[in-house]
């Protein structure tokens, strides 16, 4: 049963892809990654290399901005260490939503 609900949620590679391009204007070859939370996709384009993820179904919204205050605050320390930064989508949000065909609602971030 639990394979079938996650068959049921994953993303594929192709939709991955054209989420990367309406969201973020970015399309290159995306790879699958595997992940423990999200569905995350490394996209190598013209411009850089990049991390998709996107949630499951009812993500933990505060585990999310949790992620992204850990990513900013070591970004802005005085402590020199290469961290990924968060990217904005077309619309200056760090964090974006999409329904899937489910109808369910998806967290979609961006990261260098």
């Amino acid at each position: 049963m639990m394979e079938k609900d996650y068959l049921s949620i994953q993303i594929p590679v192709d939709q991955a892809t054209t989420i990367a391009r309406s969201l973020y204007k970015i399309s290159g070859e995306v790879i699958a990654l595997p992940g423990e939370i999200d569905f995350n996709f490394r996209i190598t384009s013209d411009s850089g290399s990049f991390l998709l993820k996107i949630s499951r179904p009812e993500a933990n919204v505060e585990l999310i901005d949790f992620q992204h205050s850990l990513l900013n605050h070591l970004a802005g320390s005085e402590i020199h260490l290469k961290v990924p930064r968060t990217c904005q989508d077309q619309d200056g949000k760090l964090v974006s939503e999409l329904k899937d065909e489910s109808g369910h609602v998806r967290k979609v971030r961006l990261l260098s």
